[in-house]
């Protein structure tokens, strides 16, 4: 609408100043109108300087309008960005905390996990312990002298390692060897299942995991420590057994890394699940599974 109002103002302006032209010449100048067409029309020159001054000041006033539209324009771009930026700030802010609370929630249920493992832990222990008192009752005749069961396993292998030609297990060995491991076997399966765990465990690091496996390795005399290794190649365990071996949790001597290597063992190592089943169902242990 105002817009309208300044076209109309703008045309009567000029019609006022093309019919009123002579007259305000005349009264300005003291001369007097033209008496012909000439003159009338030379009166118009200064009416056209007169435009064309306006025009080049409307001009002038243009530019500068547009000037500061442009230096709006550019303050408002230079206020997006700085938004932009307070905004993107913000957001890093935002998520600096959310990590910072991601990873206190971390360490947390870190602890948690490891306090859990560590009650979980000796729990455990406490129940492979009397697994292994268990074993240790159990005193076999040997020449005259009560033995436990898991020396005498060490024992037919030493003796077949010192006095066998070929070093090899026959088959009376060998029958004699899974009827002692399978009295020993809820020992032995709990102790490997609790170092598998320990070793699979991904809440604890490398020395923690060394402190709960050396306190499993420190339960075991010499003897006792070479036979479990020796039960993990016999039975399903021999993976974990030759890892354990590498980290100094259990160890071998020449007699357990001669039947390690036996061919006859290497065999039975190979169809160990079908054989374990045999013997296992033919064998009735003096203990009961209290776990």
């Amino acid at each position: 609408m105002k817009n309208i109002y300044l076209l109309i103002g703008g045309i009567i302006f000029v019609l006022a100043s093309v019919f009123l032209l002579t007259d305000i010449l005349s009264y300005f100048t003291k001369l007097p109108p033209p008496n012909v067409a000439g003159e009338f029309g030379d009166q118009f020159g200064v009416l056209n300087t007169l435009f064309t001054g306006l025009a080049f000041v409307v001009v002038i006033i243009t530019l500068r309008q547009q000037a500061e539209q442009i230096r709006l324009q550019r303050q408002d771009l230079q206020n997006q960005k700085e938004d932009l930026k307070l905004q993107r700030e913000e957001m890093q802010r935002q998520c600096a905390e959310q990590k910072r609370q991601a990873d206190e929630f971390e360490a947390q249920n870190r602890l948690m996990k490891i306090q859990q493992f560590d009650s979980f832990f000796y729990n455990y222990f406490n129940q492979i312990y009397k697994f292994k008192e268990g074993v240790n009752e159990i005193k076999i005749n040997n020449n005259g002298f009560k033995d436990k069961l898991i020396h005498l396993v060490y024992g037919i292998l030493y003796d077949v390692y010192n006095h066998s030609a070929d070093k090899a297990l026959d088959d009376l060995s060998m029958d004699l060897i899974k009827g002692m491991i399978a009295n020993m076997r809820f020992w032995g399966d709990s102790l490997y299942m609790c170092f598998q765990y320990i070793l699979d465990n991904n809440y604890l690091d490398d020395e923690q995991k060394m402190f709960y496996l050396r306190i499993l390795s420190n339960s075991l005399d010499s003897t006792e420590n070479k036979i479990i290794y020796f039960y993990g190649l016999f039975c399903k365990y021999y993976n974990i057994a030759e890892e354990l071996n590498k980290n100094g949790i259990l160890y071998k001597d020449r007699v357990i890394e001669q039947f390690s290597i036996d061919s006859t063992l290497d065999s039975l190592r190979n169809n160990m699940d079908v054989e374990r089943n045999v013997w296992l169902q033919n064998w009735q242990p003096t203990q009961k599974n209290t776990m």
